[in-house]
């Protein structure tokens, strides 16, 4: 309850606002959901020194010679959402990006590909955002307008394309790397055919827990982000989940991160 109200008050203060006075100091903040996903960041990092927000720990250093805060949020939306807004708040980052590990929508994806979002989108709204009108009337789908921001929501949050422009320049041939939109669902579930068979067709390659809650708060801050996810399980084939997979994927995708922040500074 106290990380609610804490979160509630930034949001509605003008102090939560980014500013350019922050310009020289202002890291970018790498976040995934467990510690897992956040050990292959952290390894990376020098001059570290460990600190404390509102009970999560994160650790303060440099990636790249690029000033960076690292930790991770817990699972799920709620949790995601949580964690960056306090940590916007907190820091100022110049950009967002959420790396872990995810389950694969195609057939052929294996454990340590990389999907980078180009946009991320709730499952939940799978049918808006990729039919993009409602069932009873034909109309286009309009959520009202934000009463923090007083902008209109988007279903589909879309990722820095600056950052995708960086990466698809730098990119190793090593590793495969997909651009793709990316789905969070708020439950480890394995989606009925039918959805899974929409998603591919439409091109969604992952999907995880998390990235519609970062994107939403980062959208609502008017910060960049981006979402870079690797494979950990294939789901449409039913491959399992497991630690060893998780490391791979988490691993995988820790490379692109190198690889962006390397651009970024």
């Amino acid at each position: 309850m106290k990380l609610l109200q804490l979160l509630a008050s930034c949001i509605l203060s003008a102090s939560c606002l980014v500013t350019t006075s922050h310009a020289n100091s202002q890291p970018y903040l790498i976040l995934s959901a467990v510690k897992l996903e956040y050990l292959p960041i952290a390894k990376q990092m020098t001059d570290t020194k460990e600190g404390v927000v509102a009970h999560i720990h994160y650790l303060e250093g440099n990636l790249h010679h690029a000033p960076v805060i690292a930790a991770y949020t817990g699972v799920g939306n709620l949790n995601a959402a949580l964690v960056t807004g306090l940590f916007i708040h907190r820091f100022h980052p110049k950009g967002v990006i959420y790396a872990g590990s995810a389950g694969g929508l195609r057939s052929d994806l294996n454990a340590g590909d990389v999907i980078v979002s180009t946009s991320q989108f709730s499952l939940d709204n799978i049918f808006y955002v990729l039919g993009k009108t409602q069932f009873s009337t034909g109309e286009p789908v309009l959520f009202p307008d934000n009463q923090v921001t007083h902008k209109q929501e988007p279903l589909e949050y879309p990722s820095s394309q600056y950052y995708i422009h960086l990466l698809k320049k730098s990119h190793q041939n090593k590793q495969r790397v997909f651009y793709a939109p990316i789905v969070t669902a708020n439950t480890m579930i394995d989606p009925s055919v039918t959805v899974k068979k929409l998603l591919v067709k439409n091109g969604v390659l992952a999907i995880a827990m998390e990235d519609v809650g970062v994107a939403h708060v980062c959208w609502m801050y008017g910060v960049p982000m981006i979402s870079i996810r690797g494979i950990s399980n294939n789901v449409w084939l039913r491959t399992p989940f497991t630690e060893e997979t998780a490391v791979i994927a988490s691993n995988a995708a820790a490379q692109v991160v190198s690889n962006l922040l390397e651009q970024l500074y």
